[in-house]
């Protein structure tokens, strides 16, 4: 037994050294393997290694890389699911290395793998854990992942893991549809907005940078290597040195939704909540986190002063305007979509999706063809000057492209990239080539009716880089001044997106007409309206070069658009999601700059069938001289004018055939037909019947109205309903104004420039009566501002529609916009290029007879309209007997600079004190004079004096109590200090001062009985101003006095100066000054001094001491400090 037991220990132990030999064997292979090898490289850092392994997960240069850097998907609903793991799409199970890597890819993403021993979580950092819990508590204090940001750890495609046969169905189908697009194409990251430079020298030096550092001196080899490296040039500067709009600073922004839902709660309940969003451990909770830290740093904080941005509305609305106006009045109303990425993402296929099975379009034998053109196109490179007018030309207000987020602002401001630029659309433009990278358009979604949860109902709009905008413009200029030349263009019918051509005033003023004419004269009248199934999208590309041949445009221009929508793809983008490209089969785009002109050179082929005399003649005759008018054409929107039921039919019947040639669906459920017939003595409405493709087309009910281009049309053609909508929107506008924390003098502003904005359309192409006008809007504007400045109800608001050097606010009420827009409608009549047009105005000139001689008389109608309404005013404000008054004589003696200034000070005061300037300008403080007048008090009389009434003139400037008290003098005083601090600043220029206040040497050395305000002197030269605060209508009064009194003055004086020089300066007590103060200005003539600065100062102190007289009018007085206002 002992020697069977030692044989089996030495067997056993010469298996185990050969065993471990083999072992050691291929151990050493190995290694001459990996040595002899070049090993494994990182796609991302370029750096060397045997296997990949953790680097995979660690490499800096994959996180920060374009893939990371897009906008993140939104996570799954089950927040413990998307806390477990980061989709990273671009990495599959069998891309990775080794086995390591793929059990460690299995477990983040809940994978199987064969062998379940070997299931493990494992961190970004390396380490494994036994179970996701594990693995949470350990990302809770692991280094690597705390330096991770968020951020750049999701892939803008991070969706949620799906079923392995639902995976391969999805990309399959991505496979079939984007098989044809280029692979640049398919991951494009979305840039934040660039901040651009606010001052002249930030753009010189932008300028400047450009012209040191862009070459355009070489040869292009590769123009979109050449495009690319030009934007990113352009974005990497005003990102470096201006910074760029971020999510970040979005969520800590003023009014965020963060604010509302979080600053409220106390230092508790926002630890909770940062302790459940930190267990979430998602990318959409990251913002989140970071405003409740700062949050609790601040309520933790000691310091009183606000650290979060909170600024007031007043703050806001100065900023930006129209910014604060659409975040008060339209986000409300703002609807977005409600549908998922897959559910946009199928849809635009299928909208985009290019029709199967057609081919070539051939022009019909019915069809009328052009004549040859007379004059050439013009095929030469694009010049300096005609990139450059374009660039002029474009909005600078127009949204730049998420995916360059070049605005054309910088080139506008660079003339340098314009440069740059040119060169670039040279070579497209010669060698008939579109970059690819201007092939690719960020679609965004504006909602039009019915459920956000169909993408149906948002119309998408294209933006484009801003490069290939111009390029686009070129061409669509190009065209259209072939066109144009050639009178290819048809102008009297279709009024849709031509240059110089207000196409829809001219179409509903016409078709108003023709119904009243109807009505009137007791004919017959049959209107059909007409719509097009997604009209822009359905346009065919292979009908595109039909078109274009057939206005005989150059083949090379033909082919150059042709390559434009040549493999043109589209992102749509929401607040939630962005698409994958989207190949654009068919349809033009609509944001594009040349989309209308090749729409309408669509539509010019129907146009130009029915332009006909023999059947134009079937059309509703509305004059003599003119021919019948039968066919209205705005873009897509269709309206049939005939006089029988038989010949509306034709024309639907021309139209239908011209659809279907062209590729067009007609939706019947959205035509509508109206008709007025001969009954008897009467004419009357009735319901025509026709069809369109053998449907029926509804007709409008009796008594109701259609709708064309905006403008509802019934057989009365009343504005009943238009009235209602009319005041129900302005008094909606003016409650929400009413509600807003905002000073006075913007909400007149809000009312003026964005109130106005939304009503004008309306006012414009409706004919209201002046009289209900004022009645109805003007009055409820005016009770809303009287409300606002506390004015009472007897106070006439006549003068705040003078401008501001009139000591008015330039306010417009509602009745004085609807006569501004009546004359620019009846303008653009009698200015047409069509002689129908110009007819109508004619035949309309009864019923317009004041606005028209306007037009006759003057060159400029609207300025003379302006003069109208201001001589109207005046005019208006000479009949009053009191309120007028202070007005009257403080633009007698002061000049319309300092009247100006004057309301510019006014405007930045507090409320209280603007509302007392305001009240006190028409005699509408309430004193007790007021007071007993209204009926609001038993007694007029000054509760200080009580020997006169407590008029105005008193109160501020005459009670004898009140000077005794030394109220006025404190008001002196205050405007005396406030002077001396600046002519005390011509110590430096060799004067010596001298002052009757504290802490100035006295006059009283120089003069024996006189005592003057302040003294100058300089060499042998003396200058002695004296300052007057009086009431407004005395001021030249209160200036003959000082006069008198201060005629001998020379006599008077203690030494002997060859040069004397009195200056009398007077301030009122409302704090306007008469233009003698431009007397003072010789002495700070050639000085440093902000004389500008010291005459407002004066005027403000002045105001705030009158407000406090006026505020302790009744009350004992404190002897306050001098006022110091600098």
């Amino acid at each position: 037994m002992a020697v069977s037991h030692g044989n089996n220990y030495r067997r056993e132990s010469k298996q185990w050294y050969l065993g471990s030999n083999v072992c050691l064997l291929f151990g050493l292979l190995f290694l001459s393997m990996i040595t002899q090898t070049e090993g494994t490289v990182c796609s991302y850092c370029g750096k060397d290694f045997v296997v990949l392994g953790r680097h995979v997960w660690r490499c800096k240069a994959r996180v920060t890389s374009d893939a990371f850097t897009a906008s993140p998907k939104a996570a799954s609903d089950a927040g413990q699911e998307r806390s477990n793991s980061v989709v990273f799409p671009e990495l599959s199970f069998a891309s990775l290395n080794n086995e390591h890597d793929q059990e460690a890819f299995a477990a983040d993403h809940h994978l199987e793998t064969d062998d379940h021993d070997l299931l493990h979580a494992e961190c970004h950092c390396g380490k494994k854990c036994k179970s996701f819990k594990g693995l949470q508590a350990h990302r809770k204090h692991c280094p690597i992942n705390a330096n991770l940001d968020l951020n750049l750890l999701f892939a803008q495609d991070s969706d949620p893991p799906m079923p392995p046969g639902q995976a391969r169905a999805v990309d399959s189908v991505e496979n079939e549809e984007t098989q044809c697009l280029d692979n640049s194409f398919q991951r494009i990251p979305v840039k934040p907005g660039l901040k651009l430079p606010k001052t002249p020298i930030g753009w010189d030096n932008a300028n400047e940078y450009f012209r040191a550092n862009l070459n355009i001196s070489n040869e292009i080899t590769d123009i979109n290597t050449e495009i690319s490296s030009l934007q990113d040039m352009i974005y990497t500067y005003f990102k470096s040195n201006f910074g760029t709009y971020n999510n970040e600073d979005d969520s800590i922004s003023e009014g965020s939704i963060f604010q509302q839902k979080y600053n409220h709660l106390s230092r508790r309940q926002l630890k909770y909540h940062l302790s459940e969003l930190k267990k979430l451990q998602c990318n959409e909770a990251t913002q989140e986190i970071r405003y409740i830290s700062k949050l609790l740093r601040v309520k933790y904080s000691k310091r009183t002063h606000r650290i979060l941005s909170e600024k007031t509305h007043d703050e806001r609305i100065q900023e930006n305007f129209w910014k604060y106006c659409k975040e008060i009045f339209e986000d409300e109303n703002t609807i977005l979509p409600d549908f998922d990425k897959e559910t946009c993402t199928s849809f635009f296929r299928v909208h985009l999706k290019a029709n199967s099975g057609k081919g070539n379009v051939e022009i019909p034998q019915w069809m009328k063809k052009f004549d040859r053109p007379t004059k050439h196109f013009n095929i030469a490179a694009p010049s300096y000057r005609e990139v450059t007018n374009i660039i002029k030309k474009m909005k600078p207000g127009s949204s730049a492209c998420p995916f360059d987020q070049i605005s054309i602002i910088i080139l506008k401001r660079c003339p340098f990239l314009r440069t740059a630029l040119h060169r670039i659309l040279v070579y497209c433009w010669e060698g008939n080539v579109v970059p690819r990278i201007w092939k690719h358009g960020f679609t965004i979604l504006i909602h039009k009716k019915d459920s956000p949860q169909d993408p149906s109902n948002f119309r998408p709009i294209t933006l484009q880089p801003v490069f290939g905008k111009v390029f686009t413009s070129i061409i669509r200029n190009r065209i259209y001044s072939f066109l144009m030349d050639n009178k290819y263009i048809e102008t009297k019918i279709q009024k849709g997106f031509w240059e110089e051509v207000s196409g829809t005033i001219e179409h509903t003023e016409l078709l108003t007409h023709i119904i009243n004419h109807a009505r009137n004269n007791k004919r017959h009248l049959i209107v059909t309206l007409l719509d097009l199934k997604n009209a822009f999208g359905e346009v065919d590309h292979q009908l595109l070069s039909t078109v274009l041949e057939h206005h005989h445009v150059p083949t090379t221009v033909t082919e150059l658009i042709k390559n434009l929508y040549d493999n043109y793809t589209i992102s749509v983008g929401t607040e939630s999601f962005i698409t994958n490209p989207i190949l654009v089969g068919k349809g033009v785009l609509q944001g594009d700059c040349l989309s209308p002109l090749l729409f309408n050179m669509c539509v010019n082929t129907l146009i130009k069938c029915i332009e006909d005399e023999r059947v134009q003649c079937i059309g509703y005759s509305y004059c003599e001289y003119l021919r019948p008018r039968h066919w209205f054409q705005f873009a897509d929107d269709t309206a049939l004018v005939t006089t029988s039921e038989e010949d509306n039919q034709a024309l639907l019947d021309v139209f239908t055939k011209w659809c279907r040639w062209a590729g067009f669906q007609v939706r019947v459920n959205k035509c509508s037909t109206f008709g007025i017939k001969h009954n008897g003595k009467k004419a009357t409405q009735f319901k025509p019947y026709l069809k369109v493709n053998n449907q029926m087309i509804p007709q409008v009910e009796i008594n109701e109205s259609f709708q064309y281009l905006g403008k509802q049309f019934n057989y009365k053609m009343d504005t009943v309903v238009i009235e209602q909508e009319l005041e129900y929107d302005l008094l909606e506008y003016l409650e929400k104004i009413n509600r807003l924390p905002l000073h006075p003098r913007n909400k007149i502003l809000i009312i003026t420039k964005y109130v106005y904005s939304k009503l004008r359309w309306r006012l414009s192409i409706y004919r209201l009566s002046q009289t209900w006008v004022e009645q109805h809007l003007d009055n409820k504007i005016i009770s809303y501002i009287k409300r606002w400045l506390h004015f009472h109800k007897g106070a006439n608001m006549t003068h705040l529609k003078l401008a501001s050097s009139k000591l008015g606010v330039g306010l417009q009420l509602a009745s004085d916009v609807y006569r501004y827009c009546k004359l620019s409608i009846r303008k653009i009549l009698s200015k047409s290029i069509n002689n129908d047009m110009r007819c109508l105005f004619n035949l309309t000139k009864f019923n317009n007879v004041q606005t028209d001689c306007l037009i006759y008389n003057n060159d400029n109608p609207r300025s003379a309209l302006k003069q109208q309404i201001e001589n109207t005013v005046v005019e208006h404000l000479s009949t009053l007997k009191e309120q007028n008054t202070i007005m009257k004589h403080a633009r007698q003696v002061a000049s319309p600079k300092h009247i100006t200034m004057w309301d510019n000070i006014c405007r930045q005061m507090p409320k209280n004190i603007f509302v007392f300037a305001r009240r006190a300008l028409i005699y509408s403080l309430p004193n007790n004079s007021n007071l007993y007048r209204w009926g609001k008090s038993d007694n007029p009389s000054c509760e200080l004096c009580y020997s006169n009434k407590q008029t105005q003139l008193h109160m501020l400037s005459a009670c004898p109590v009140s000077a005794d008290e030394g109220r006025y003098t404190w008001r002196h005083d205050s405007i005396l200090y406030t002077l001396l601090h600046y002519v005390s600043q011509l110590r430096k220029y060799g004067f010596r001062i001298y002052a009757d206040l504290d802490n100035f040497d006295n006059p009283n050395e120089f003069f024996h009985s006189f005592r003057p305000d302040i003294v100058l002197i300089k060499d042998d030269r003396i200058f002695i101003l004296e300052l007057t605060c009086c009431f407004e209508t005395n001021s030249e009064k209160s200036r003959n006095l000082k006069i008198s009194k201060y005629r001998d003055i020379q006599n008077d004086c203690k030494k002997r100066f060859r040069h004397w020089r009195k200056i009398f300066v007077e301030f009122t007590t409302l704090g306007l000054v008469t233009k003698h103060i431009d007397d003072l200005y010789s002495v700070f003539k050639n000085t440093n001094i902000n004389y500008k600065r010291m005459i407002e100062k004066c005027m403000e102190v002045a105001m705030r001491a009158s407000f406090y007289i006026y505020v302790r009018r009744n009350k004992q007085w404190t002897s306050p400090p001098i006022l110091k206002f600098y």
